[in-house]
């Protein structure tokens, strides 16, 4: 999905936002670029769905580092 959103031009294309979703969980990109990125999630269902996913296993991921 393509989202027409003028001023967001890196973030309306689905694979430009995926491959930036750690960098978005781990807080490491600017404000504006969060906003596009959350924008763009609020918007398109696929994503989304794809970043549930990456949250759920960066949150697993980051637990199993605390018990070891």
């Amino acid at each position: 999905m393509n989202v027409d959103r003028p001023g967001d031009a890196s973030f309306d294309d689905c694979e430009q936002v995926l491959k930036r979703v750690y960098e978005f969980l781990d807080n490491e990109i600017d404000a504006a670029s969060s906003d596009a990125i959350r924008r763009h999630l609020a918007m398109c269902e696929p994503c989304l769905d794809k970043f549930d996913v990456e949250e759920a296993v960066k949150r697993s991921s980051g637990a199993r580092d605390r018990i070891e």
